[in-house]
């Protein structure tokens, strides 16, 4: 978990942020860990937590928790298919680790 606490807050707004970073990515894990199988790019991920919890996350965040769980060996990004994403752009894609 990491919140880059780079706005300089401190006291509760920061512990309350780093729970925030920490739940996000809790989330993410789980939905990867639903589909061991598929591989996705952020926006993907974004557009099927809104849809299936109803967070409303910035793709910033998404993309810091799956950097992060990246860099945890939770999460693989996939260097060999690109996907279209929302603004038409190639995204990475990436999938859960262990497959």
């Amino acid at each position: 978990m990491a919140y880059y606490n780079t706005n300089k807050e401190m006291g509760e707004s920061l512990k309350k942020s780093w729970e925030q970073a920490r739940s996000q990515e809790e989330v993410i894990l789980r939905f990867f860990e639903h589909y061991p199988y598929r591989s996705f790019t952020p926006f993907e991920v974004q557009e099927e937590i809104r849809i299936l919890q109803g967070k409303e996350w910035p793709i910033t965040s998404v993309r810091r928790a799956m950097t992060d769980l990246t860099n945890n060996d939770r999460l693989i990004k996939v260097n060999s298919v690109m996907k279209a994403g929302k603004y038409g752009k190639p995204n990475h894609m990436w999938r859960l680790a262990r497959y």
